[in-house]
């Protein structure tokens, strides 16, 4: 195996040992934004609420891109602009902020067969 296949190897064996590591804290975060837009959907998301899982979305994005889960990470993202604070979450965007919550927990299950 060459120096730089090796490194690639090394390095990916590093990144799986993180993932397995800070997994639960994606998972946890994950869950904050799940009730986030439940809450947004009853009508009872507080600012408080809002604006914790607001950065909760913003750490999520880099986290997910840390891990090479580009799309989840701009999928994080557009959920942090949807909870941008003094803008409506419309039942347009909440169906967005759940469409990205998929693709974030499709990324969560590529990220968990790579570490396997």
């Amino acid at each position: 195996m060459s120096s730089e296949a090796e490194r690639a190897a090394q390095l990916e064996t590093l990144l799986n040992e993180a993932w397995r590591e800070y997994r639960s804290e994606v998972v946890t975060r994950i869950t904050l934004l799940k009730d986030a837009l439940e809450g947004a959907r009853a009508g009872t998301l507080d600012e408080t609420t809002r604006a914790e899982a607001n950065s909760m979305a913003h750490k999520l994005a880099g986290v997910l891109g840390t891990f090479g889960l580009r799309e989840a990470s701009r999928a994080a993202i557009a959920i942090e602009l949807i909870l941008a604070p003094g803008k409506e979450i419309s039942q347009e965007k909440m169906g967005a902020y759940e469409a990205h919550l998929g693709v974030i927990g499709e990324g969560v299950l590529k990220r968990d067969a790579q570490a396997a």
